[in-house]
């Protein structure tokens, strides 16, 4: 349901409260990715599309429901039929095929618990062969095209270390949150660290002492974000805050590295990001905000330039929001990308916000995780990475995009370590972004990824504690790309061999 809410928000330009920023289906068989241009909704294919379809294993408007009286629901009672009819119904989770009861496609009937579903035969107790969805299946397995596990490629260990030694920033706090900010228009990006007590900006390749940025004591910067928020052709700071503040606080460069606390926004957010969704050429911001609903929502509030911005219309359906992304992915301005927890990724076009989704990913998979966006296969295009945990590891999902929305089937790869979170960016100046998994795990996985994806690796680095704290931009000024990642107070930031 999209709305307006104007009553958490300041637009009248007094000191920033922000505050903390802090369905998938499916199903085996081939993934629908739709390419649209327009807000016409969601896929062509409707036992994907339709929640009312009753070939949708989750539909309670399927006829073979146990719930139905007239249907046998215990296969193992040998008082069940194994032929069919008009007046002889298969029992749930079966169809009637040429007068034969056969596992339904979608096997779903949940007998078998996590893992298994549908009967091996009349009696014979529970089918591990047939599945729903890849969490049905063991770690390093999804579910195939014709609903039976297979293994999914493993991702080869890479043959040379690649990384320089990690470069260390020490804070006195716990690190909560990370974000590249090009402050002065050098070569070398800053790095704004978020804190559990406060938040600073770390000049780029270290050259010099992080700077305290003007945040109440028992303040907590949960997100950050940079854009040039006011115009004026430098690059500022949005922080999400919790705690003694609360709040979007955004912070104007004043071009030669130096952020002072501005006018902004009042709201409640987990999550911030920023972008151009209207082509006005003033920036707007997206983030996930509590607007008193059991979950946090999915909000894009236009600028109108000076810091000024409009009403927050909530652009996300009702469902706990995993992770969000902003990019070019239809060819123009800033489009979302939201992975929620369960079923599916959906994506909205910039332009005008009347709330249509333009379409849905429906093979994204059941788990803890987030997306990322980036060029992966070196073609000039956008495309989107997303990571999930299950099976005791985690599985990545490529699309590849078009550059106008249209998106291949997910490419899947599996690494042998839980990871819920992802950055991408060209860590080897190769051309192709590679993946950075964090999160739950101690230290982290870099995937590189050569064009095609089949030939890429993995890196695994061990260290410290898990934290899902990362960001990657140019913080050596080498021209490629570098991850920072969080360890507690302090920060490691990992640059290549060679540019």
């Amino acid at each position: 349901m999209q709305r307006l809410d104007p009553s958490l928000w300041n637009l009248a330009g007094v000191s920033v409260r922000a505050v903390p920023l802090s369905l998938m289906m499916v199903a085996c068989g081939p993934v629908v990715g739709i390419a649209g241009d327009t807000d016409t909704g969601t896929e062509s294919d409707p036992t994907l599309s339709d929640p009312s379809n009753p070939s949708d294993p989750s539909s309670p408007s399927d006829p073979s429901s146990p719930s139905d009286p007239s249907s046998p629901s215990d296969p193992s009672d040998p008082t069940t039929p194994t032929q069919c009819g008009p007046d002889l119904p298969c029992p749930y989770g079966y169809d009637c095929n040429d007068g034969v009861c056969e596992p339904d496609y979608y096997c779903d009937d949940g007998c078998c618990g996590e893992s298994g579903c549908c009967y091996d035969g009349f009696g014979e107790g529970c089918n591990y062969d047939y599945c729903a969805y890849d969490s049905d299946c063991d770690g390093g397995e999804v579910c195939g095209d014709y609903g039976g596990c297979v293994p999914v490629d493993a991702l080869p260990e890479c043959a040379d270390a690649l990384l320089q030694p990690a470069i260390p920033l020490a804070f006195a706090g716990e690190v909560r949150s990370l974000a590249f900010v090009d402050g002065n228009a050098d070569a070398a990006q800053e790095l704004a660290v978020g804190l559990a007590d406060g938040a600073s900006v770390v000049p780029g390749a270290n050259l010099g002492m992080a700077v305290a940025l003007g945040v109440m004591p028992g303040t907590v910067a949960v997100d950050a974000a940079s854009g040039d928020v006011d115009g004026d052709g430098d690059v500022d700071l949005v922080l999400a805050l919790s705690g003694a503040t609360s709040g979007l606080s955004i912070y104007y460069n004043d071009g030669v590295g130096g952020f002072a606390l501005g006018v902004g926004p009042n709201g409640v957010a987990s999550q911030v990001d920023l972008g151009d969704f209207d082509g006005d050429g003033v920036i707007d911001v997206v983030g996930t905000f509590n607007f008193g609903a059991p979950w946090d929502e999915l909000a894009i509030l236009h600028g109108l330039g000076g810091g000024l911005f409009e009403p927050p219309y909530v652009h996300s359906p009702d469902g706990a929001i995993e992770d969000f992304a902003v990019a070019p992915l239809f060819g123009g301005l800033g489009d979302v990308l939201l992975a929620f927890d369960q079923y599916l990724i959906s994506l909205w076009e910039s332009g005008p916000l009347d709330g249509t989704v333009d379409q849905n990913l429906w093979d994204a998979g059941i788990g803890d995780g987030s997306v990322a966006v980036a060029d992966v296969n070196g073609d000039g295009v956008p495309d989107i990475v997303q990571a999930l945990i299950y099976g005791g590891g985690t599985r990545v999902n490529y699309y590849f995009g078009n550059g106008r929305g249209g998106l291949s089937s997910p490419e899947k790869r599996w690494v042998a370590a839980e990871h819920d979170e992802i950055s991408a960016g060209d860590i080897d100046g190769d051309g192709y972004a590679d993946v950075f998994l964090g999160g739950v795990t101690a230290g982290f996985s870099l995937l590189r990824s050569p064009s095609p994806v089949s030939d890429a690796c993995v890196l695994t680095v061990q260290f410290g504690e898990a934290n899902p704290v990362q960001a990657v931009g140019d913080f050596t000024g080498d021209g490629v790309v570098d991850l920072a990642r969080a360890d507690g107070s302090d920060v490691l930031v990992y640059s290549t061999q060679s540019p």
